[in-house]
């Protein structure tokens, strides 16, 4: 609702200033979840994910994540609450891949280590989205072979 939160790095971002876009009111993104989604399997929490996410783990399983808030700190803050909480056959998309900063931390070892993650299988599906999978372990639990299907490059195997 409140847009991308202010930049206070520019250089760690790697010079892109988005702070302040895409805001947009609790209507005008219901009207769009109601015209191109399905708007009862929708939960809306107004926040920034620092308040709301950040270290908290999701309370449901969580078979989906998809990230675009084109910030690594915003990035970081969602998967160290949602990868807890993902499923054996679970995924994760970042559309944010083609800023340094977010491939940078995605593509970092210490990220997952971090959340108690082994590194992910991370598989490129255009310039700026990839898929993040788990073929081993999440939390300390095996993860069975991962059933998103994705169809790019891979960037990393682990």
């Amino acid at each position: 609702f409140e847009g991308v939160e202010e930049v206070t790095n520019l250089e760690e971002e790697g010079n892109y200033d988005f702070s302040g876009q895409y805001a947009a009111s609790e209507e005008v993104v219901r009207n769009n979840i109601r015209l191109f989604g399905q708007l009862e399997m929708c939960s809306f929490i107004r926040g920034w994910f620092k308040d709301t996410l950040d270290g908290r783990n999701v309370n449901s399983p969580v078979r989906v994540t998809y990230i675009d808030c084109d910030l690594a700190k915003g990035t970081l803050e969602v998967l160290k609450s949602a990868v807890p909480s993902l499923v054996a056959d679970g995924c994760i998309f970042s559309q944010d891949f083609h800023i340094k900063s977010v491939s940078g931390l995605i593509e970092d070892e210490e990220t997952w280590r971090g959340i108690g993650a082994d590194t992910p299988v991370i598989e490129r599906l255009g310039d700026s989205l990839v898929l993040i999978r788990f073929s081993s372990r999440v939390g300390g639990r095996p993860v069975k072979s991962g059933k998103c299907v994705g169809g790019g490059s891979s960037t990393k195997n682990h």
